[in-house]
């Protein structure tokens, strides 16, 4: 059985009963397994960091589905939850790439400026290189001739 079959199925049993003995309900669900104590608390505890459920005692073995986890079971459960986050988290990339690429057009932007004024600086410069090369140019040839 898949890791995602059974948080489902741990999910549709305190929807069932809305307060459940986790461990109880998990003996009856997942008797086949040698681990199924422990796998169930890995599952309760995946549905505990979605907020599907919460414990509601100090020794976290009694679980009770929270109101978003009876949303998501009227919903279609814990695949379509998967489904829904699956979603959500391709938008929030598509986002991100829409994000960084304005980022990177503002920055060749920002640079393409400071590109054109400095060429017209260094341009600038070298004309007056230039010129001040003619100048001493001229004036060490009207030495010679005078």
């Amino acid at each position: 059985m898949l890791r995602e079959e059974a948080i489902s199925k741990v999910l549709e049993e305190a929807y069932r009963h809305e307060k459940m003995n986790l461990y109880d309900a998990c003996f009856n669900l997942f008797s086949e397994s040698e681990t199924h104590l422990s796998d169930c608390k890995a599952y309760a505890d995946e549905l505990i960091d979605e907020k599907l459920a919460k414990y509601i005692d100090e020794k976290k073995t009694m679980l009770e589905i929270t109101n978003y986890g009876k949303f998501w079971m009227l919903k279609g459960g814990y695949i379509e939850y998967l489904k829904q986050s699956e979603k959500k988290i391709k938008n929030e990339k598509v986002s991100l790439e829409d994000r960084l690429e304005e980022e990177l057009v503002e920055a060749r932007l920002k640079f393409t400026r400071y590109r054109i004024k400095t060429f017209w600086i260094s341009f600038l410069l070298s004309i007056l290189g230039f010129l001040f090369s003619l100048i001493s140019l001229l004036l060490v040839f009207f030495k010679l001739k005078g």
